[in-house]
């Protein structure tokens, strides 16, 4: 009875030292990480954050790049590289909380809120690649932006009045008018390598890692000229 017992007691202790080894590899704290088809929100200059239906969790990219006016969005971008590392202007990380945030409440304030709680924290590590393709919404009405308010006036002979020498005519100033034309953005992030570790644990994603595809419009304005009516 004592030679059970004892193998008994030794058995459990085997299987607890093999239980805390199997937790200190890390293995049993990967989390799911599962961004995909989520919304890029943006905030400030800049942060980029996505973040899941329950609010707990979130995927936060911080970009040290000029964001007046949203010019950041408004501006097309072939290829534009940037190094992420901790600690450095251009972070990634992965947040859970206590309790659910949002943008606005969370990411979008100058001194950031105290709670709720931070419960575990990756910082990402690797290689971006932003690109953004900008594309115009025309109007549909089949003319050519720059020539639906231009100035053809013509006399008799073809010639345009300031070319006729003959044509005493006095050149008087065109009234100004201002068009609104509005465009689309879509700016693709792309890591081509990105290590995520904590403490204890570190996931490599050899293959590269989306980050996903930011679009939106904005409005921007072209002085343009028109022919006076009086002429």
């Amino acid at each position: 009875m004592f030679y059970i017992i004892f193998t008994m007691k030794k058995f459990c202790f085997l299987a607890f030292l093999s239980l805390l080894l199997a937790c200190d590899d890390g293995e049993y704290n990967i989390p799911s990480f599962d961004f995909d088809g989520l919304t890029i929100n943006d905030c400030g200059e800049i942060v980029f954050s996505k973040i899941t239906s329950s609010g707990t969790e979130s995927l936060i990219l911080q970009i040290n790049e000029d964001n007046t006016d949203d010019v950041f969005f408004k501006t097309a971008v072939d290829t534009l590289s940037i190094s992420i590392a901790a600690g450095t202007d251009n972070t990634m990380y992965y947040r859970i909380f206590d309790s659910s945030i949002t943008t606005s409440s969370y990411f979008c304030q100058e001194i950031p809120p105290s709670t709720p709680l931070v419960t575990e924290e990756w910082f990402g590590e690797g290689t971006l690649y932003i690109t953004n393709t900008i594309t115009l919404d025309d109007d549909n009405d089949g003319i050519v932006l720059i020539n639906e308010s231009t100035s053809n006036e013509e006399n008799n002979n073809t010639n345009v009045d300031y070319l006729n020498v003959n044509d005493n005519k006095p050149i008087t100033a065109v009234n100004p008018v201002t068009n609104t034309y509005s465009y689309s953005y879509t700016m693709l992030f792309e890591f081509t390598t990105l290590t995520l570790y904590n403490e204890t644990s570190t996931i490599n994603y050899s293959n590269g890692y989306t980050y996903g595809t930011k679009t939106g419009t904005f409005t921007s304005s072209e002085l343009l000229f028109e022919k006076d009516e009086d002429e």
